[in-house]
């Protein structure tokens, strides 16, 4: 089954006048990756009231499966910057292009989205595909950047595909063509692997287990947890789960050694069949 990944950037804004990233993503607009992954490359204005809605239309004109939703946007230093969240508000006092700030943006949802791809592995992946300098931020900026994160972010908890914001260099840094060679190869690293855990996730015969969702909860106590929803379509088959169990993730393999990765309930014993279930884990700090 062919699968999509749309991978997203911006047009020019204030003195950018060239944004690397709407050039690498008109570039990889098309690529198809290893493994039979399309890239859908889509650049969005640099404006609050319409790059969110951009990125929606985007996103449902997708004509396969999404596999994984890639946002670029450029910042002012000279490393690759793997952004792991975006907030609910937004800050920055910089104009967009329409001369407007985010400050009056306020979302609904929890105040903070974060992604559940391993930041660790996608930095070893831009070093791979030629990355100087990689870095991790907790801050995405408050700007059409974080916007666009969080539009993604809340898309991929609701369909159960992961998202990811990347910011890219100014071309004073690292040229265009680098950049492309750089986030392509990155993307064909992530494609691959994917397209492999969904693999193991699948027996013979085609039954496949897939996330449909995630979304974080508070506890009574102040504290939070993720809440993952996933299905799969194996008829006629029960998890049942003892009562009192540790947090750190288990795996469970069912059904033709199908594993399942989840997180033991700390709640009641359940038993329910597996075509829908929810683990839950401790959300990331």
């Amino acid at each position: 089954m062919q699968r999509s990944l749309l991978l997203t950037g911006f047009e020019p804004f204030l003195d950018v006048r060239v944004n690397p990233s709407g050039e690498v993503v008109r570039r990889l607009d098309e690529r198809v990756l290893g493994g039979g992954a399309r890239v859908v490359g889509r650049e969005l204005p640099v404006s609050f009231e319409h790059a969110p809605h951009a990125f929606h239309r985007a996103f449902e004109a997708i004509d396969h499966e999404p596999l994984a939703i890639v946002s670029l946007g450029v910042h002012r230093g000279a490393p690759f910057r793997l952004e792991r969240g975006a907030r609910a508000v937004f800050e920055s006092a910089q104009l967009d292009n329409a001369g407007r700030t985010g400050a009056r943006v306020r979302l609904e949802g929890p105040e903070r989205r974060s992604t559940d791809l391993d930041l660790e592995r996608c930095s070893a992946w831009l070093t791979e595909a030629g990355a100087a300098e990689v870095i991790v931020s907790d801050d995405a900026g408050g700007y059409l950047c974080e916007r666009v994160y969080r539009a993604g972010l809340d898309t991929a908890a609701r369909v159960g595909v992961p998202a990811l914001f990347l910011h890219v260099p100014p071309v004073e840094h690292v040229h265009v063509d680098d950049q492309e060679r750089i986030v392509s190869g990155f993307l064909e690293r992530l494609a691959a692997s994917l397209a492999a855990a969904e693999s193991t996730a699948a027996p013979p015969g085609g039954n496949r287990l897939r996330r449909r969702g995630v979304e974080t909860r508070g506890g009574s106590r102040g504290d939070h947890y993720s809440v993952a929803t996933f299905e799969a379509r194996v008829p006629d088959i029960a998890i049942s789960m003892p009562r009192s169990m540790d947090w750190p993730p288990m795996s469970i393999a069912i059904a033709m050694s199908m594993p399942i990765e989840m997180s033991a309930l700390r709640s009641r014993p359940w038993t329910c069949p597996l075509l829908m279930f929810q683990s839950s884990s401790p959300a990331p700090s």
